[in-house]
């Protein structure tokens, strides 16, 4: 992971987690990048869902279980990379080089998405649970500048070809194609296919 490639950026989808199969099978997908320089963001998964539950038990409110969603990112970041080797995790975006340089794969963890994701930054994301992961990546990956963003899920887009159908068939959350508008390349890799299935899905 040391070359001078494309920063990419990889959402890795919390459902994933339980899968027994996930970490040999992000380990060879990760390998198989090389030169480009990945940087993994982790779903909240059943963490999150466990966050949306008890915002409707408690009225907890979008904003504050937003940020309690995120925060839950930091678990499931440390979850991956104590199960795949070579993922490290990071806080920061100045921490990602060290880790390419070490010939590892870093794992952005949520005090940086905290302070630039909704912040009231133009771009910025809203506060509400119809804006999940996806999103979160779609809008990182803008900030850290790559023009790549691949969502690693369970399952492939069905024939669905653009981010607005995929939105409306809840394959992704309903903010992302605003989210992922300035990116130029965003695809679905389906990590369970054998072999890994990848599909572009394009503007509109």
């Amino acid at each position: 992971m040391t070359g001078a490639g494309r920063t990419v950026v990889l959402k890795l989808g919390g459902s994933l987690l339980t899968w027994p199969g996930f970490p040999p099978r992000l380990r060879a997908y990760l390998d198989a990048l090389t030169p480009d320089r990945p940087v993994l963001i982790v779903g909240g998964g059943k963490g999150a869902d466990f966050i949306r539950e008890l915002d409707s038990v408690h009225g907890i409110g979008e904003k504050r279980s937003h940020e309690l969603a995120i925060r839950v990112l930091g678990v499931t970041a440390r979850v991956a990379a104590a199960v795949v080797p070579g993922l490290r995790v990071v806080e920061r975006p100045d921490g990602l080089a060290g880790v390419w340089e070490g010939g590892g794969v870093p794992v952005l963890a949520p005090r940086w998405l905290l302070e630039n994701l909704d912040a009231g930054t133009p771009g910025a994301l809203p506060e509400r649970w119809d804006v999940t992961t996806d999103s979160i990546a779609a809008r990182a990956a803008v900030l850290l500048g790559a023009g790549d963003l691949r969502l690693i899920k369970s399952a492939g887009l069905g024939g669905v070809s653009s981010r607005s159908e995929a939105a409306n068939r809840g394959l992704v959350d309903p903010y992302f194609p605003t989210a992922a508008a300035p990116l130029e390349r965003v695809s679905v890799v389906n990590l369970r296919a054998d072999p890994v299935t990848t599909e572009p899905l394009d503007r509109g």
